[in-house]
């Protein structure tokens, strides 16, 4: 370290999804992706519920810039990822409210300092877009209950605060007692914000991993089930997370293909204390056939990659894995596995009302939300890797200040055409 060089400290802590929050849909956090939210890889049992891994930097300050513009797309990003949580059934408890920042070295992009609850918890988006307003011009409190927020916020606006910080939350209320739509929100925040198409539109996108197949009945359980292509890992971690709160899950990734039993080192230690870890080290070490593992709670690994693995990890992990416990086996590969290799498929239907099921972002009413989602499907054409491709294409066109425009879709014909 050079001499007025000051080392950063890094505090992280797990998110753990509470056993109380499983019947009621705490578990769909799991099978969310969206650029504001953790990419988890690993989620373990326990008894106070599933703890997800790995551990999730601490949020940054709130931004400190006086710069309205920017305080405005933080506000955004924050309401748009409240709104895709409550498509999902999930969002922010008030009580979670104080404890959001900013994202570590992006002072603009808002980071949760808790993980999503059940709906039934939470405040609805618009409150709390209004009370992080009014957060960032320093005047409100945590809540423990939505009805208390909402007061709370009543009272902060009685006091001198910026006006535009005032706007936001003003509008945010007459939204709650109006429509309560936060997409409809969302659109008038976005109005007069330059390029706040280009600069927000992929930040809005949600996804959902699939969860229904074409043909699973009891694959994974004899030999592994694998999904192929592109979109390999989306659709392998579906298949991997519908299993949440019957099992834990770990991704095991490739480790090199030209140091034998390396994949299989990696799978060890990032099962650290599960019993099949020492099972998978002594395979990583031997030339010999896998040793039936040790009787442990119920689990299903993901091989990410599989096909890139080394043969002696690929060999291992290819037989079957007897014992007393409850083991479910996917892979996601680039290429299908050879004639040899046993697998089960792991398939998927992509019609439109797949596709409504997987794609959220914030559109200004049913009308256009099914439009483009008979536009995504006819362009996929069922293929997930098209479809993929089409939905990032939509989010970079998606304008929140225009969502009305028929932009995205003229692009996607344009690129279906060519």
């Amino acid at each position: 370290m050079t001499p007025g060089e000051t080392s950063r400290v890094v505090k992280r802590s797990a998110w753990i999804v509470p056993r109380t929050d499983f019947a009621s849909g705490g578990l769909a956090l799991v099978r969310l992706q969206h650029p504001l939210l953790p990419d988890f890889t690993s989620g373990f049992l326990s008894p106070d519920g599933l703890r997800l891994g790995p551990e999730v930097d601490l949020p940054g300050p709130l931004p400190e810039s006086q710069d309205r513009v920017r305080e405005k797309r933080f506000l955004i990003r924050l309401l748009g990822l409240a709104s895709f949580l409550k498509s999902q059934g999930l969002g922010l408890a008030p009580r979670d409210l104080a404890r959001i920042g900013s994202q570590p070295g992006q002072a603009e992009r808002p980071f949760l300092g808790a993980p999503p609850r059940p709906e039934w918890q939470c405040a609805s988006p618009a409150l709390v877009v209004a009370a992080v307003a009014l957060r960032l011009g320093g005047l409100l409190s945590t809540e423990a209950e939505p009805a208390a927020l909402r007061r709370a916020i009543e009272r902060a606006l009685d006091r001198p605060i910026d006006p535009a910080l005032a706007e936001v939350a003003i509008s945010a209320l007459r939204s709650e007692d109006a429509d309560g739509r936060p997409e409809n929100l969302l659109a008038r925040l976005a109005t007069g914000l330059d390029g706040a198409g280009s600069v927000l539109g992929p930040e809005l996108l949600g996804l959902v991993y699939p969860g229904t197949f074409l043909s699973d009945e009891g694959f994974g359980r004899t030999q592994p089930a694998a999904a192929c292509g592109p979109a390999s890992l989306y659709l392998g971690r579906g298949a991997l997370r519908r299993e949440c709160g019957e099992r834990s899950f770990v991704e095991l990734p490739a480790g090199s293909s030209l140091r034998e039993g390396s994949s299989l080192e990696r799978a060890a230690a990032l099962l650290r204390h599960d019993p099949l870890a020492e099972t998978f080290s002594r395979a990583a070490a031997s030339d010999g056939a896998m040793a039936p593992p040790a009787a442990g709670p119920p689990l299903a690994l993901l091989a990410c990659d599989a096909d890139r693995w080394d043969p002696r990890s690929r060999r291992c992990w290819g037989e079957t894995l007897p014992g007393g416990r409850d083991l479910l086996r996917f892979e996601s590969r680039r290429l299908p596995a050879a004639p040899w290799e046993r697998r089960d498929v792991i398939s998927f239907h992509l019609g439109t009302a797949e596709v409504s099921a997987l794609l959220w972002l914030p559109f200004p009413s049913v009308a256009s939300a099914v439009s483009t989602w008979e536009t995504v499907a006819r362009s996929s054409g069922g293929d997930l890797a098209k479809f993929l491709v089409a939905v990032r294409r939509v989010a970079s066109e998606f304008d929140p200040s225009r969502p009305g425009s028929r932009a995205a879709r003229s692009s996607i014909l344009a690129a279906r055409r060519g």
